[in-house]
């Protein structure tokens, strides 16, 4: 999972502490799902 939050935060996980690196996990879930419904109503509206 360091190398998921890397990825698509741009940051390094190593020096966040275990409450810090939950909320980051929970941050990238909340963009992701976001993603997720941006894309279906575009497919949807096509």
């Amino acid at each position: 999972m360091d190398t998921v939050l890397a990825y698509y935060l741009g940051i390094d996980p190593q020096p966040l502490s275990d409450a810090e690196w939950a909320k980051k996990l929970a941050q990238l879930k909340d963009i992701r799902q976001r993603e997720a419904q941006g894309e279906a109503a575009l497919r949807s509206a096509e």
